[in-house]
């Protein structure tokens, strides 16, 4: 027969009733474990994103900068071609202005304006010579200077262009100082 059941029967309730609270102890300390854990991991992602944000706004900050120096070195190559185009002009028109000179002067000559002391009979073929030879320059220097010019105009689109395109290069280029792809260099 068992001797006192009733002890037998308290000491393993009391044997559960402690196994349980060890058990609750370790559940509750499992529990403020895993929400330290979770407030620490919430910390670090909101440090994460916030380092994101910052350089997001680092690098629009960086390509607005670097727009607006685009956009002022195009800009500035813009000014200089038409700078080329208007001193091109003036000097075209220079041009013009002594070749029409030379053509008055050559049509006075062959209509006979050269005073009193040329004789018409004497002159008369080579007023014909000279009339012939003043409408041949005329053309030749019209064609001349038309040619000239869209030369000129040719040469300083050429020029624009590969401004634009060199300054386009240099500011998209990686491993360019100040490019937008500025990478580390190897």
């Amino acid at each position: 027969m068992i001797p006192n059941p009733w002890k037998i029967g308290a000491l393993i309730l009391g044997v559960l009733l402690a196994l349980s609270a060890v058990g609750g102890g370790l559940q509750t300390a499992r529990l403020w474990w895993a929400q330290s854990s979770l407030a620490t991991e919430r910390a670090d992602r909101a440090e994460e994103n916030a380092r994101r944000a910052q350089a997001v706004a680092d690098a629009q900050a960086r390509t607005r900068a670097l727009e607006l120096q685009h956009a002022a070195a195009q800009q500035q190559i813009v000014e200089a071609y038409r700078a080329e185009v208007e001193k091109r002009d003036a000097a075209l028109a220079a041009v013009e202005r002594d070749a029409d000179e030379l053509r008055q002067q050559v049509d006075a000559y062959s209509r006979g304006d050269g005073g009193p002391e040329a004789a018409a009979a004497a002159c008369g073929d080579l007023r014909r010579r000279a009339a012939t030879l003043g409408e041949l320059f005329k053309r030749a220097d019209r064609t001349a200077g038309r040619m000239a010019k869209a030369a000129d105009q040719h040469a300083d689109q050429l020029r624009l262009a590969l401004r634009q395109l060199q300054t386009d290069r240099s500011v998209c280029s990686p491993g360019v100082p100040g490019g937008a792809n500025a990478g580390p260099t190897p």
